[in-house]
């Protein structure tokens, strides 16, 4: 069964982190509209400095307040669903061939694409006066340290960080979700009961906003 009206929250979600992520190259935080201190600092080479512009700012916030919290609620919604129709050991292997195994090997192929890009980046837009040719820079960073745990950059999941996220709350809510069902079902239907108020009284326009921003506060980025 497909759930089009949530999938296409899904997409909506996903076309607005092509917004977001534009919207960050001009983005003036944490300095505002001072591009006289920004323009000393330099911290960001791929940033237009004399872009900045406190509108994007704003959108990117707004878009990020909610955008990835939507995302957890989402993906919280069907793995509980799956729960429900097929059981606990069937949404353990599901998620983990749908969303472990995929970060883990794709986190190695996607690396060293990601910090050779930014390396090359970097050097290309640093690069003023235009005088060195592409090929020259690409091969110039071609380099052994943008393997995966060989450089000097400690690892990290990258744009993948809210799929390493995601499956820290798998690992922690699904054996206590399972535990409490089995053990305690009692406490389980409580929380039913809260779950099926929560969603059929008219304050679910207050009471669902306030639990997405709960659930951004978990988040690191």
């Amino acid at each position: 069964m497909r759930y089009h009206g949530l999938d296409l929250l899904r997409a909506a979600m996903m076309f607005l982190g092509v917004v977001l992520h534009v919207g960050v190259m001009y983005m003036p935080f944490p300095d505002e509209m001072d591009i006289l201190t920004i323009a000393e600092e330099q911290r960001d080479p791929f940033r237009d400095v004399g872009g900045y512009n406190m509108t994007a700012q704003r959108i990117v916030w707004v878009i990020h307040f909610f955008r990835m919290p939507a995302f957890m609620l989402l993906a919280g919604f069907f793995a509980a669903l799956l729960m429900e129709k097929k059981g606990t050991g069937h949404l353990v292997k599901n998620r983990a061939q749908r969303i472990l195994i995929p970060l883990i090997l794709f986190w190695f192929l996607l690396w060293p694409i990601d910090r050779f890009a930014w390396s090359t980046g970097k050097v290309v837009m640093l690069d003023e006066t235009n005088a060195t040719p592409l090929i020259e820079i690409l091969r110039n960073n071609l380099s052994w340290d943008h393997l995966p745990l060989i450089g000097n950059t400690a690892p990290h999941t990258m744009h993948l960080w809210f799929i390493h996220y995601l499956v820290i709350f798998y690992f922690v809510s699904i054996p206590v979700i399972h535990f409490v069902k089995i053990k305690i079902p009692s406490v389980a239907g409580c929380l039913n009961r809260l779950l099926d108020f929560v969603f059929s009284t008219r304050a679910k326009v207050l009471i669902i906003p306030a639990l997405i921003l709960l659930s951004f506060l978990t988040l690191k980025n």
